[in-house]
């Protein structure tokens, strides 16, 4: 059953369908963690039904945004969203497999990627039943070394490559950036409580850089019943100022 949301502060609306996954708050903590300047070539690996360049399509001005989505129906829906908020100037969705981003775009053609890739690689957990959850969720048609040297390709020379990603697999991000020479330049883990373990973190790499690496508060989630703490009220809640 579709359903027509708000989209947290942005004055934005957003369609969303049970069929398929819908966003969550990785996503929206990923787009507000992204650094951008006006006029900044965007890729979205993974777009889904579109959450990603609508949000950061509200944070600067004259943005072109290529968002990139392998399942056809998944994407037409994304593309709805982008027609919804009459967005489809800034935003460009395309039905295409992340792997081909070269072949469609050449190198180092951007000046920012963001990706919320799946965090589950195929044997660990139970895989969804439902194609578009498991698609999300595990590494259906993309493995985590996919979305990296994908992003290693299109980013232009001292462009910045972004992350949101599953925290016990930390570590394993941050080796393949590296690998590829995208340096990790700025990190941020999330929890959802104050006494929680973090179950997500946010990262930054710059292609290119030198080594040196700048680690951002804890961002907590909820405080201790089911309300945001003031801190996610600031970040998602006030006037962005691209700081």
């Amino acid at each position: 059953m579709e359903r027509i949301d708000n989209l947290m502060h942005t004055g934005l609306n957003i369609i969303q369908d049970d069929k398929y996954f819908s966003f969550g708050i990785d996503a929206v903590l990923l787009s507000m963690f992204v650094r951008l300047k006006r006029g900044d070539k965007v890729v979205d690996f993974g777009t889904g039904v579109g959450v990603i360049p609508l949000m950061l399509s509200t944070r600067q001005t004259h943005l072109k945004i290529k968002a990139l989505e392998i399942q056809p129906e998944v994407a037409a829906l994304a593309l709805r969203n982008v027609e919804l908020n009459n967005l489809s100037q800034t935003i460009d969705i395309v039905n295409e497999d992340l792997k081909n981003s070269v072949l469609l775009y050449g190198h180092e053609k951007f000046d920012v990627v963001v990706s919320n890739p799946p965090y589950m690689p195929l044997g660990v957990g139970d895989i969804s039943p439902q194609n578009s959850y498991a698609i999300a969720r595990h590494e259906v048609h993309c493995t985590l070394s996919d979305v990296v040297k994908a992003s290693k390709a299109v980013v232009k020379y001292g462009g910045k490559v972004n992350f949101v990603y599953k925290s016990s697999r930390l570590v394993e991000l941050i080796t393949m950036l590296r690998e590829h020479k995208l340096e990790p330049k700025r990190l941020q883990l999330v929890q959802s409580r104050q006494n929680s373990e973090s179950h997500i973190f946010l990262v930054e790499a710059v292609k290119g850089a030198k080594s040196g690496i700048k680690i951002l508060p804890t961002l907590v989630i909820y405080d201790d019943g089911e309300n945001y703490t003031d801190q996610m009220k600031k970040l998602c809640f006030s006037e962005d100022k691209n700081e």
